[in-house]
């Protein structure tokens, strides 16, 4: 596995100047015989980090770079597992912190992740509360449910996803909170998984004033 990740260090990703660091294994109760491999890179000098990943099968390996088809792959041969909550969950934080959207990766919070907090935005303790509630996977007849606090670019959400066979995951509600963000973003390029700066006018933002109703304006005149 160690001799596979250095392998990736090659010109198509942009790092052939790259060495491996680390490697870690992690078995996946959602994938039937899986076990994921990360591993973490630098670059020789140091100039830059990122962390590659794979899924290693007992006949082939699937790289994960920010998009969800290895997934659809492995869902389409029966590969997957969601017979249990603890199944549904590690496929729904896996799927989400590998897969980009246009401005990086959905990552479910979990501890540990670093929080930027502003001292004078209102909402900023309605957030705080929200991100500290821990993940909840709950059935709903078809799979999963799984209510989570996400980081994506530098906001953080409250959402909702359905998490089954037909769909693997899917958001299905989201609402934005304000007065926090994420203390790092990931995001997917060349391949591996990258960290960068969040925005820090993001500690700004208040939710929108609600439109005015018409009909209320013309009884008050």
């Amino acid at each position: 596995m160690t001799r596979y990740a250095g392998a990736r260090l090659s010109d198509r990703w942009g790092l052939a100047e790259g060495r491996v660091l680390a490697v870690r294994v992690l078995p996946l109760a959602c994938v039937r015989a899986g076990i994921l491999v990360e591993y973490d890179l630098a670059g020789q000098l140091e100039n830059w980090r990122a962390t590659g990943a794979f899924i290693w099968l007992p006949n082939r390996f699937l790289p994960l770079e920010g998009a969800s088809t290895p997934f659809h792959d492995l869902n389409a041969e029966g590969a997957l597992r969601l017979d249990t909550a603890a199944q549904a969950e590690q496929l729904f934080r896996l799927f989400c912190a590998s897969v980009n959207g246009t401005e990086g990766a959905f990552y479910p919070m979990r501890p540990g992740f670093p929080i930027l907090r502003s001292a004078s935005n209102p909402h900023a303790a309605h957030a705080a509360a929200q991100i500290a509630r821990p993940l909840a996977i709950t059935p709903d007849g078809q799979g999963w449910n799984a209510d989570a606090t996400i980081a994506y670019a530098s906001r953080f959400f409250a959402a909702r996803f359905r998490v089954n066979a037909a769909v693997l995951v899917e958001m299905i509600d989201d609402a934005p909170l304000f007065g926090v963000i994420p203390g790092a973003v990931p995001i997917w390029r060349n391949g591996v998984l990258q960290i960068a700066a969040p925005d820090p006018t993001e500690l700004d933002n208040v939710p929108p004033e609600p439109e005015a109703d018409p009909a209320r304006q013309e009884d008050a005149a």
